[in-house]
C-alpha cells in the first residue's frame, strides 16, 4: 500500500469517480494524490490536479489526453483518464511506487557504470514512445523520472502535452529552468529535440549530482544554456559524446529519441566496423537569422512565467544592443555587473571524480562561493555549513525519506555550484517514514509491506481478539508514527478464542460460571485430601492464553466405578472424562 500524507481541509475528497485517498506530493504545476477506482478494484491509481485553469478550453484538453492515452506503456506511467472539476483539469495515471531520480541521487550519489547506462536506455525507450504518439513532453527532467521496481518511469507527459495545449493558447511557458532547451528559453517552436536536450541534460544530472548548466539562479542558468558547452563532469566515453550530441545548441544537430536508443542498444560491430550514426549536418542559416531569432525570443519571453527583466538583461539584451547592462541578482542586496554570474568549466572530470562546478571569474573570486554538501548531515550542522560559506539558510521543510529522522534529505541549489554570497538555500529534511496501516494483514503480508515502505520487523507478540487468528491486531509504534529507515516495528497477532481465566482452586460449579464462553470440558482425578473435593485442582490452557476451549480437572475420593476407572476407555492415566461424586463415609 503506498505511503500518502494526510488530505488537508481544502483537498477534494473526490474527482469525477476516483476517491481521494492522500497526497502523494505537491509542485509547481498542481497536488499528485493518492487515489482509487471503485469501478478498478484496489489499484492504486495516482491523480494530479492542476492548478491551471481552463478558461473555455476544456475541448482542447480532454483532446490532448485523449491523445496521452495512446502512449506506449512501457518504461512510462500510463495515462488512463482526464477530466474536468470545478474548472481545473485532472489527469489519471499509473500509479509508479519508487523514488525520483532527483531524491536518489540528492540522497545516495551520483549513477555510474551499469546503473547509468540502464538509466540512459530506459528514458531514452520512454521518449521515443511519447514521440512515437506524437506527444513532446516538454518538462523532461529528472523529477519526472521515477525509479519503479522494474525500472525507470518517465511520468508527467500527459500533464504537459495537456498544458501545452492551453500554452499555445495564453503563452504560458512549461518547462523548467535548468532543463529548458536553447529554444525553449529564446521562445521558439519546440518540438521532440527539446526533450532530447532535456533527456542529455537528466543524464549528466545522474551521473555528476549537478545540472550541466548549474543550478544557482534562473537569469545565469538561461545563460549558460544558451552561450556556454556543458559541463558533463564525470560521464566519458561514448555515452558522454552522445550527451554532449543531445545538448547541441541548434536542435536540428541532434540526435532523434528513436536514434538514441539504438546507439545505446547496439555498439558498434567488429566486423563491419559500424559505429554510432553521423552527426547531423546543420542547415546553413539565413543571414540575420541570428538577430531574427533573438528578437523573436524577447518577444515571446516578454508573455511567459521566466520572463522576468534579470532574464532578459542576462540573455537577450546584451546580445541586441551590444551595450553591458547591471541587473540585480537573485538574492543580492545590491546590483551586480552580469560578469559576476558565474559559468560552468568547459572541461569534462574524470571518470568518478568530482566536477568542479562552476566557475567563477579571478576578477570577482572573492564574491561567490561555493555550496557545500549538506546531503545527510543534522539540520544544525547544514545551516552551519551554508553560514560559514556565506549563504542564507531558507526554509526547512519535513519530508518523507529513509535517512534517518533530522538529516538533511536535498537542499534547494545542488552542491558544488557556485553561487553569489548571500544566496537563500531552503532545506528538504527527514521526516523519517510513517509506519503503513497493517491491521487484518497476515504476518507475511504485514512484514512484505513494511519491507517495502522502508522498516523492519521487530518482536512479534500475541493477544486475544476478534478476526482471524495469525493476522495483526496492532502495531508498536501505532500507525502513522514515525521511524528512521530499517526502524523496527513490532506485531501483535490475533489468537484465537478469548483470554483464559485462573478457575484453579473454585468449585466446579463456579469455575463453569466464569468459563460460559468457552466450550468446557472436565475431568476427574482421584486425592484424599478433604480440602481439594469437588474443586478444580488443574486447567488447560493456563490462565491467560488464548482458547477456545478448557479442560478443568475436579478433584474425586475414588474413581467411578462402572468399568471405565483406571482399565476402563473413558480414563487418561487416572483421569476420567466425567464427574463422580461421593460423600465421605463417617468414621466414628
Amino acid at each position: 500500500m503506498p505511503i500518502a500524507q494526510p488530505l488537508r481541509p481544502e483537498d477534494p475528497e473526490r474527482l469525477g469517480r476516483y476517491r481521494l485517498a492522500g497526497r502523494l506530493g505537491e509542485g509547481g504545476q498542481g497536488v499528485v494524490y493518492l487515489a482509487a477506482d471503485p469501478g478498478r478494484g484496489p489499484e492504486p491509481l495516482a491523480v494530479k490536479l492542476l492548478r491551471t485553469a481552463l478558461d473555455g478550453e476544456q475541448a482542447l484538453f480532454l483532446r490532448e489526453a485523449a491523445a496521452a492515452q495512446q502512449v506506449a506503456r512501457f518504461c512510462t506511467a500510463q495515462v488512463l483518464d482526464a477530466g474536468v472539476a470545478d474548472g481545473r483539469p485532472y489527469i489519471v495515471s499509473e500509479y509508479i511506487e519508487g523514488p525520483s531520480l532527483h531524491r536518489e541521487v540528492s540522497r545516495n550519489g551520483p549513477r555510474a557504470e551499469g546503473a547509468l547506462e540502464r538509466l540512459a536506455i530506459g528514458t531514452a525507450t520512454a521518449l521515443a514512445a511519447i514521440h512515437h504518439a506524437g506527444i513532446v513532453h516538454r518538462d523532461f527532467k529528472p523529477q519526472n523520472v521515477l525509479l519503479g521496481p522494474d525500472g525507470p518511469r518517465v511520468i508527467d507527459f500527459g500533464v504537459s502535452s495537456t498544458l501545452d495545449a492551453v500554452a499555445t493558447v495564453t503563452g504560458r511557458v512549461i518547462g523548467t529552468p535548468a532543463y529548458m532547451s536553447p529554444e525553449q528559453v529564446s521562445g521558439e517552436q519546440v518540438g521532440p529535440a527539446a526533450d532530447v536536450w532535456a533527456w542529455g541534460a537528466t543524464i549528466a544530472f545522474a551521473a555528476n549530482g549537478w545540472p550541466p548548466f548549474g543550478g544557482d539562479s534562473i537569469p545565469a542558468v538561461l545563460h549558460r544554456i544558451v552561450y556556454e558547452p556543458p559541463d558533463l563532469g564525470a560521464l566519458s566515453g561514448p555515452l558522454a559524446d552522445l550527451v554532449a550530441r543531445s545538448l547541441d545548441k541548434d536542435p536540428r544537430r541532434r540526435p532523434t529519441s528513436q536514434e538514441i536508443m539504438i546507439l545505446l542498444l547496439h555498439a558498434p560491430d567488429p566486423d563491419t566496423g559500424a559505429g554510432p550514426l553521423p552527426e547531423r549536418p546543420a542547415r546553413p542559416r539565413r543571414t540575420g537569422d541570428r538577430e531574427r531569432r533573438l528578437r523573436s525570443a524577447a518577444l515571446a519571453a516578454s508573455g511567459s512565467l521566466l520572463a522576468s527583466v534579470g532574464i532578459f538583461a542576462v540573455v537577450l539584451y546584451p546580445v541586441l544592443t551590444g551595450t553591458p547592462r547591471r541587473t540585480v541578482q537573485e538574492g543580492a542586496a545590491a546590483p551586480v555587473p552580469p560578469s559576476t554570474v558565474a559559468t560552468p568549466s568547459p572541461t569534462k572530470g574524470k571518470a568518478g571524480a568530482k566536477s568542479p562546478g562552476p566557475r567563477a571569474s579571478p576578477t570577482e573570486a572573492s564574491s561567490p562561493v561555493r555550496v557545500p554538501r549538506v546531503n545527510g548531515l543534522s539540520r544544525a550542522a547544514a545551516e552551519n555549513a551554508l553560514r560559514r560559506n556565506g549563504l542564507v539558510v531558507g526554509a526547512a521543510v519535513k519530508v518523507d525519506s529513509r535517512l534517518p529522522i533530522g538529516q538533511v534529505v536535498a537542499a534547494s541549489v545542488d552542491s558544488g555550484v557556485r553561487v553569489e554570497r548571500g544566496t537563500r538555500v531552503d532545506l528538504e529534511i527527514s521526516a523519517g517514514i510513517a509506519v503503513p496501516g497493517l491491521a487484518g494483514l497476515s504476518r507475511e503480508a504485514a512484514e512484505a509491506r513494511l519491507s517495502r515502505a522502508g522498516l523492519a520487523t521487530g518482536e512479534v507478540g500475541s493477544a486475544c481478539g476478534e478476526g482471524p487468528a495469525g493476522r495483526v491486531l496492532a502495531t508498536n509504534p501505532e500507525v502513522g508514527g514515525r521511524l528512521s529507515g530499517g526502524g523496527r516495528v513490532d506485531l501483535v497477532l490475533a489468537a484465537p478464542g478469548g483470554e483464559v481465566p485462573d478457575v484453579v482452586g473454585l468449585g466446579e460449579d463456579e469455575a463453569r460460571g466464569g468459563l460460559r464462553e468457552f466450550s468446557v470440558k472436565v475431568r476427574t482425578r482421584v486425592t484424599n485430601v478433604d480440602s481439594d473435593y469437588g474443586k478444580v485442582v488443574a486447567q488447560s490452557p493456563a490462565a491467560g492464553s488464548c482458547a477456545e476451549s478448557i479442560v478443568i480437572t475436579v478433584a474425586v475420593f475414588e474413581e467411578p466405578s462402572d468399568g471405565s476407572g483406571p482399565s476402563g476407555d473413558g480414563t487418561q492415566g487416572g483421569y476420567v472424562e466425567r464427574l463422580s461424586f461421593r460423600v465421605p463415609s463417617s468414621t466414628n
